[in-house]
């Protein structure tokens, strides 16, 4: 399983719009007084339509450096959630005082677009997107508004109606491609979605994501020799493409080989933060003793740091760890503090949608439930963790396995072997690898909820 959050949104309005303009050769209607600032602008718009969040937001700070109020770059990083804290709340404030009349179109409409995000005014947002859409209907900006906010609605078929207008409008546009294959695994598509994401590598042949894309998928399905020649092309186009490492070091782990591992993370070191690397490796860790069985040793001195980093970074295994080996409080305090974090996110709209953390939440508490026998309960939650779950997106496809498995086992403990029998094939189907590893011999007897 993945990190705790899912990442900020991937496929940004700004962005869009000024690769489009670029690749038609047409004005760039960016305002500002420095063009050092603008050319910083529109590196960092380059870089976040590969995915390249790093780079993306070094290049808006410089540019806010060079020109204070430039609005544009100070938006991107609000909405790609790189700005925190006191530099949120600044950036917020001083676009509320921005001088709109000073601003093009686009970007009037960008920052009181963002301004009525911050201020959770849903109805204001959607008065925002249509107006503009019905001045611009073939504008990439509106497209992609629309497109995003349809997304985080889960209104699949809205959203793909706008992304593939996008493309229409401007074939260079990379990241609706990008959706259009995480839209078709999040409805479990997975055909349409290898098609969609091997369209993205003809498109975008010298970028990392769409390896990386197509990596994922690969994993999901069991596929893990594909899966790993994708990631090692991402990393190859890409050294420092750190996500890549996360995800080739998620698919070995769920196909249970552990000794390629340690390799990736030596290499990662040369290329990522140390507290990306240390993470990941703690994380390893605490997944070979669960699959070692060696819970004991999880809950050693000798891991108490990971333990710690795990609390904050990696919830799901520490959760998994505490409930195999009977320490329900470490479960029950994971719980709390998973909790505490998605109140803190739900209280920022310009925050990501959090519907996958909050799966992971409902899966944990039922779980936990199951072990204790309280098996109503217990299903409650795993059935809820499923409507929030989708088949992609950070560990969620992989987690709605997992969960769905923890379901039929649960199902097979209150006497229902055919509501059982039919969920585990639904899981098999997906990944036949995964849920025989998972299950051990296929019948669900050695999942946590069936104890």
């Amino acid at each position: 399983m993945k990190k705790i959050l899912i990442l900020a949104l991937v496929v940004l309005v700004l962005a869009g719009i000024a690769f489009a303009m670029m690749s038609r050769g047409e004005p760039r209607e960016w305002t500002t007084s420095s063009d050092a600032a603008r050319a910083e602008f529109e590196r960092g718009l380059e870089a976040l339509m590969k995915f390249y969040y790093g780079e993306a937001a070094k290049h808006f700070e410089a540019a806010i450096d060079l020109d204070s109020g430039f609005a544009a770059p100070k938006v991107m990083l609000l909405y790609t959630g790189w700005a925190h804290g006191e530099q949120r709340q600044r950036f917020v404030d001083e676009l509320r005082g921005q001088d709109l009349a000073r601003l093009t179109d686009r970007e009037r409409f960008l920052v009181e677009f963002t301004l009525a995000k911050a201020d959770q005014n849903p109805k204001r947002t959607d008065e925002l997107i249509q107006t503009y859409l019905a001045g611009s209907p073939n504008d990439p900006f509106g497209l992609m508004t629309c497109s995003t906010e349809a997304w985080e609605m889960r209104d699949w078929a809205r959203a793909e109606q706008h992304y593939r207008k996008l493309i229409e409008t401007d074939p260079n546009w990379v990241n609706a491609q990008n959706r259009l294959g995480y839209i078709a695994m999040a409805q479990g598509k997975f055909k349409e979605a290898e098609e969609a994401f091997l369209k993205y590598h003809y498109i975008a042949p010298d970028q990392a994501n769409p390896h990386d894309s197509m990596g994922e998928l690969m994993t999901l399905l069991g596929r893990y020799p594909e899966a790993k020649t994708a990631f090692e092309k991402a990393l190859e186009l890409k050294p420092d493409f750190c996500l890549a490492y996360y995800h080739l070091v998620d698919m070995y782990t769920m196909s249970g080989e552990f000794a390629p591992v340690w390799p990736v993370l030596e290499t990662a070191r040369e290329h990522c933060s140390p507290d990306f690397v240390d993470a990941l490796a703690c994380e390893t860790a605490l997944w070979l003793d669960f699959h070692q069985r060696a819970f004991d040793d999880a809950f050693g001195e000798e891991r108490a740091d990971c333990r710690r980093l795990a609390l904050k970074r990696s919830p799901f295994i520490l959760h998994l760890l505490a409930i195999e080996a009977g320490h329900f409080d470490v479960a029950t305090e994971t719980e709390t503090a998973l909790r505490t974090h998605l109140k803190e996110y739900a209280d920022d709209a310009l925050e990501p949608n959090i519907d996958g953390t909050k799966g992971m939440l409902l899966h944990m508490e039922g779980a936990r439930l199951a072990a204790q026998g309280d098996l109503e309960e217990a299903q409650g939650r795993l059935l809820k963790a499923d409507d929030y779950l989708l088949y992609w997106g950070n560990g969620q496809g992989i987690l709605k396995l997992y969960n769905l498995l923890n379901l039929a086992a649960l199902m097979r403990r209150t006497g229902d072997d055919r509501a059982a029998d039919a969920i585990y094939e639904k899981v098999h189907s997906v990944n036949a690898h995964f849920a025989e590893m998972v299950t051990g011999d296929g019948s669900t007897d050695h999942m946590a909820a069936s104890r």
